[in-house]
């Protein structure tokens, strides 16, 4: 049964990874991304998607370029800002900025994209970045983009424990005090999850979410580069069987997107959060809650244990009532 009708939430961004290429090869990153991958979609494909996601969901406000490493499209990546622009959305690249090599090089690749349109710059440091890509390309990026306006300008830093370059080393770099004091340059710390261990694989990272109750599985369209529609653009998506919703290829992006009404498993996931239905399971098991560093890590820790699941698709039909209960009353809040 398809509970579309109960739940009044639509997409308001697209994400795009057009390649899990990346000049960098970062020992945690969540999508395994490195120099060694070649595909990469076509400008054609790209354009495709965004035509057939604005057709279907008008209400998208921004589209996000993503990766991998998105500046790796080279001059096809000015002609996606260029289309994004003409269709009256705004737009978002995802960088670690090794094109930054110096200021100038800086300014003239970002004033080429900020001519094409581009609205947002994302750009992710931190211990792991910064094996490849040193922090002088950030600040030169960073200065770049205030030279051009082009603002907001979000910098994810990788955070955990252990980490070397902090926050705190960001905002005291006397090359961007000003910029972040005028709040032009926002500094956040971004989940930075061990992926390379078999179990227990988020642990003993720092917790830097604030653990929301509910999942806005819902709000986005992502896309990654094999043409394959995913739930979210969560850390652990790519892991996670039940959050990959079909390929692109031979199925569009509606009949794929609105199926997610028809899955009691991402319905919980909507009305109450990842978080709350790991306890769930733990309490049914009686064993002791854990606590993770990021609201996506319990997502993957429900489905990677046989017995969580066999829990899970065991009680979520008696309590499918409760969440058609408690979906009904958010469009009271």
């Amino acid at each position: 049964m398809n509970f579309r009708h109960l739940i009044n939430t639509v997409p308001t961004y697209l994400a795009i990874s057009p390649t899990h290429r990346c000049t960098a090869s970062c020992q945690n990153c969540a999508l395994s991304c490195s120099p060694n991958i070649k595909h990469t979609m076509t400008l054609r494909q790209i354009i495709s998607y965004i035509d057939e996601t604005l057709i279907a969901y008008p209400d998208i406000k921004i589209i996000v370029l993503t990766g991998g490493e998105c500046f790796l499209l080279g001059s096809d990546l000015n002609r996606v800002i260029e289309y994004i622009h003409k269709k009256g959305r705004l737009s978002r690249v995802v960088t670690n900025a090794h094109w930054a090599k110096d200021y100038d090089l800086a300014y003239n690749r970002l004033k080429a994209l900020r001519n094409a349109g581009l609205t947002e710059l994302n750009i992710s440091t931190g211990d792991e970045h910064q094996r490849f890509i040193p922090f002088q390309n950030v600040i030169h990026a960073i200065n770049a983009a205030i030279s051009l306006n082009l603002f907001p300008i979000a910098i994810f830093i990788e955070a955990h424990p252990k980490a070397k370059f902090t926050r705190a080393d960001m905002e005291q770099t006397d090359a961007l005090k000003k910029g972040i004091e005028e709040k032009k340059i926002l500094v956040v710390e971004g989940a930075w999850m061990n992926f390379l261990k078999n179990t227990e694989i988020h642990q003993n990272f720092k917790a830097i979410v604030n653990h929301s109750c509910r999942c806005d599985i819902f709000s986005g369209i992502v896309i990654n580069p094999y043409s394959q529609l995913l739930s979210c653009c969560g850390l652990t998506a790519e892991y996670n069987p039940y959050l990959k919703l079909g390929d692109l290829t031979c199925n569009t992006i509606v009949s794929l997107y609105e199926k997610q009404f028809e899955d009691l498993y991402k319905l919980w996931l909507y009305v109450d959060g990842p978080e709350n239905i790991y306890n769930y399971i733990l309490n049914k098991k009686g064993v002791m809650l854990k606590t993770f560093p990021h609201h996506c890590a319990y997502c993957i820790e429900i489905v990677r244990d046989e017995s969580s699941l066999f829990i899970l698709k065991s009680c979520i039909k008696d309590e499918l009532s409760n969440i058609l209960a408690r979906i009904n009353l958010l469009k009271f809040l």
